[in-house]
């Protein structure tokens, strides 16, 4: 399972290519992985401002 850090750098790295191409700016993650609450059927919640 990927670990929240690893989401954060992997968010972090694709954020260019999504102001470039969406003109959106990801601002983080929230629900059960924010909380350290996932299992491994969780979903990954990503915070985006249009």
């Amino acid at each position: 399972m990927i670990s929240r850090e690893e989401i954060i750098k992997i968010l972090k790295e694709v954020n260019d290519l999504v102001r470039q191409r969406y003109k959106a700016d990801i601002k983080g993650i929230f629900g059960s992985f924010a909380r350290g609450e996932e299992s491994d059927k969780s979903d990954i919640d990503i915070l985006v401002e249009f």
